[in-house]
Formats: structure tokens, sequence, C-alpha cells
């Protein structure tokens, strides 16, 4: 099971001027190592709460039906652009009609379900990818634990110090901290 990204956020949670002023850099040398840094600290964030923090739409790929009901991996309540593709049984790709299934919130994200007494169709058991659910996630701006979270691992990670206090996930316990009330899973 593999979330890609179909379509990147147009902006980041934090830009190169607030990571610079974070780790007081006056200078534009090292503004691509300061990028690369946003994009990772970013990443790590995202993927330790199970979010995405600026609008964007991803793909998550499936080699089967996980269940008859299943919860998307990342939160979201974004239902506009929402779509699976299969490849069913006999190798044709088929998109499903947004009446073939039902859609409902469950915790912090939607929970996926064939409509009424249907079923799941049957795909194609040599398919590489045979799901496709491609959704939104994400909004207009990030929480601010978010954002202070992100520059903080930034910090971390252009200049570690024996100082910081590491968590049993590997992110200091500053950043735990931050985004323990985003974690939803």
């Amino acid at each position: 099971m593999t979330v890609r990204v179909a379509a990147a956020a147009t902006s980041s949670p934090v830009t190169l001027d607030q990571a610079k002023a974070r780790l007081n850099i006056l200078h534009n040398d090292d503004d691509t190592v300061v990028t690369g840094l946003i994009k990772t600290a970013t990443a790590e964030v995202e993927a330790a709460t199970q979010r995405r923090f600026i609008t964007q739409t991803l793909e998550w790929v499936l080699p089967c039906w996980p269940a008859r009901s299943f919860r998307l991996p990342v939160a979201t309540s974004v239902r506009e652009g929402f779509s699976i593709t299969i490849q069913a049984l006999g190798g044709d790709t088929v998109v499903l009609n947004a009446a073939d299934f039902v859609l409902s919130p469950s915790d912090e994200t939607l929970s996926v379900r064939p409509a009424s007494s249907a079923s799941w169709p049957a795909l194609d058991p040599d398919a590489q990818e045979a799901i496709v659910i491609k959704f939104k996630a994400g909004a207009a701006t990030a929480p601010d634990e978010a954002r202070t979270a992100i520059l903080f691992l930034i910090e971390y990670l252009y200049a570690p110090s024996p100082d910081w206090k590491i968590a049993a996930s590997g992110l200091p316990e500053c950043v735990e901290m931050l985004i323990a009330p985003l974690r939803w899973e």
C-alpha cells in the first residue's frame, strides 16, 4: 500500500524566510540546503501525523480491497475530486461511479464502502496497481503547531546539538510534543 503525491501542494507550511530566521541565517549561501530541509521536515511531520498540511492530491495504491469498509490512510474530509480507479478482472481500467461507493466521516478521515448491498468489483489478479484511490488532503494553511514543529525539526537537522532530547520515534521531543495533538491514528 503506497500513498503518493498526484498533484503537489503549491506552497509550503514554512517559507524559506521563516526557516532562515529560525536558523539566524542572514545570507543566501545556504538557501538550497534550507529549502531541502523544509521539504524533509515537512514530510517527516506529515508522516508522523498522517496529515498533509497544505492542499494536495494524493493517490493510495492498493493490490486488493483492504476490507468491505476501510478508512483512508491520511486525514481528510474533502470529498471533492475523490475517485476510485481499478484494474478489473479481464484487464480493463474502470473508474467507479460515485454511486458505486459511499464516503462517510470516520475519526479524522473518510471511510469508504460499497453502496447499499453491493460488493467491490473483482480485480485483475496480475495488475501492478489493482486499485488507485485519488483524494485531496490538506488545507490552505497549516496549523500553528505543525509550522512550529517543522521549524524545530529544520533547526535540529541543520545544526544538531547533543542538547536535543530525542523521543522514541527518533524525532526531537519538542517536535513530538507539538505534533501530539495532530496525531489521529
